[in-house]
């Protein structure tokens, strides 16, 4: 993948995402010694699935954030084909509880870059050469990650 700058923001659960003030975040400023995998999904916030996926991907980071996995939710889309803004990203965190690294991609280019033609999109992702090791487009609550991470963890 390359080295995306998306507008985002770092929210503690609980949180309100509106009271975090946005700023420019690269997909290797996120990166660190304490940082294996990055889970990447990608939502729109017309899409059922993906609200739905909320707390399954929370429960996923909050398992596996101790153990080097950082989860990131990209929202790409606040209506059909049309780009998220911050204030959207605000309106989903809200809306769905979401909180850690919340990120907009206003123009659209990790969607083009990724090749993501549905919705949710997840990502494994090689934090140290930005490698896509794992992609699904199943809802997590049909096909969890979590097997996935253990093997990797477990032999990567």
């Amino acid at each position: 993948l390359p080295d995306l700058l998306f507008a985002g923001k770092s929210v503690t659960v609980g949180q309100p995402a509106d009271s975090v003030a946005s700023q420019m975040i690269s997909l290797g400023s996120l990166r660190s010694d304490a940082v294996r995998f990055f889970v990447i999904e990608t939502a729109g916030a017309w899409c059922s699935d993906c609200a739905g996926d909320q707390p399954a991907m929370m429960q996923l980071e909050a398992d596996y954030g101790t153990k080097g996995v950082l989860g990131l939710e990209v929202l790409l889309e606040a209506a059909f084909d049309v780009a998220a803004t911050p204030s959207d990203l605000d309106n989903w965190s809200r809306d769905h509880g979401v909180s850690g690294t919340l990120l907009v991609d206003a123009q659209k280019a990790f969607e083009h870059a990724a090749g993501i033609i549905a919705f949710p999109t997840y990502f494994i992702v090689d934090a140290a050469t930005m490698r896509i090791i794992e992609r699904s487009n199943d809802p997590l609550v049909a096909t969890p990650l979590g097997p996935t991470l253990d093997q990797l963890l477990a032999n990567y």
